[in-house]
């Protein structure tokens, strides 16, 4: 990713942090759970995706990795594969965040000493639904990069067929007169 967009996301997810701790004390939990329960939901369904993209579309590219001499097109099979890993991993992530959080509520809800923070602990907890909301957002995006990938490589082919094509010979049938 380049620098000007690592900082403009920075920026954004910095910004929706505080934005949404603001705001988040008067969001009541019951709320909140329904957007953890979305965002459990579409991670795993982000993770599914991206699994079955590498399975069914990229199993030689983890192959060509490992037993490539050239080193060049291994670090491009390596960027690429990394590339449609990230999803995987952050979905992950975020099926961690949303699972603790699923386990960390009912046991606050019955630890007294917290009673006077339940203020402060539902715009952290506001705060964290938005900002892994995000980072869904974000590997959302990212699973259109196989279609990409693929595209690019049927692309690829094609205009290599396409050269050889107009390379090749042809062969041309010279018409035979018959002999007077």
């Amino acid at each position: 990713m380049k620098g000007w967009l690592k900082a403009v996301f920075a920026f954004i997810y910095i910004a929706v942090a505080i934005l949404s701790f603001i705001v988040g004390e008067n969001i009541p939990m019951k709320e909140q759970v329904h957007i953890y329960d979305g965002l459990r939901n579409t991670a795993a369904i982000i993770f599914g995706i991206m699994g079955a993209w590498i399975a069914m579309l990229y199993p030689n590219k983890l192959n060509a990795i490992f037993k490539s001499k050239d080193l060049d097109k291994s670090a491009k099979e390596i960027s690429e594969i990394k590339l449609l890993f990230k999803p995987m991993i952050y979905s992950t992530l975020i099926l961690f965040v949303v699972i603790s959080v699923s386990i960390l509520v009912p046991v606050g809800r019955n630890l007294e000493f917290l009673v006077g923070y339940k203020g402060v602990l539902r715009s952290a907890s506001f705060s964290l639904v938005c900002t892994i909301t995000v980072l869904q957002f974000w590997s959302l995006l990212m699973t259109l990069l196989p279609g990409d990938f693929l595209k690019r490589d049927i692309d690829a082919k094609e205009s290599k067929n396409k050269t050889i094509q107009a390379v090749k010979p042809t062969r041309r049938r010279q018409k035979s007169n018959p002999v007077d």
